[in-house]
């Protein structure tokens, strides 16, 4: 995943959880299909201050199925 990819779910996501619905979000994925649920946390990894690496990170939701992660290189889109 390159840093605009990274930058643009991680920007959306905090609109979406910071100034939108609290409705589950749905987490349309690059293989077609499509996660719904609230987030319960997000992990964020690699190149931040002083520490070198790729960014990447994690979110773990809680949907009608249970709990579920899904990584943000997974994400194509999420409304």
């Amino acid at each position: 995943m390159d840093d605009a990819q990274f930058s643009n779910i991680d920007r959306k996501l905090f609109d979406r959880l910071h100034r939108g619905s609290l409705d589950p979000i749905a987490f349309h994925l690059a293989d077609g299909r499509t996660l719904r649920g609230q987030v319960i946390e997000i992990r964020r990894f690699g190149a931040a201050g002083n520490v070198v690496g790729a960014l990447a990170g994690e979110i773990r939701l809680a949907g009608d199925s249970g709990e579920i992660s899904v990584s943000y290189a997974q994400i194509d889109h999420l409304e």
